[in-house]
């Protein structure tokens, strides 16, 4: 899901995240300096969002 933020949209996920409403799915995270290896990962669509680390 892609969607465009906007401030108050932001304070009300803030807000799902800290009532535990909601919860992001991290397919897997890599360190900054494998970011070419992120890249590839997500060729292969990966279910969840790919983190990288700084």
């Amino acid at each position: 899901m892609s969607v465009v933020p906007d401030r108050d949209g932001l304070i009300e996920l803030g807000k799902l995240i800290d009532a535990k409403k909601l919860a992001v799915h991290v397919a897997e995270s890599f360190p900054l300096a494998q970011a070419g290896d992120a890249h590839a990962f997500l060729a292969a669509r990966p279910i969840g969002k790919v983190v990288l680390a700084v």
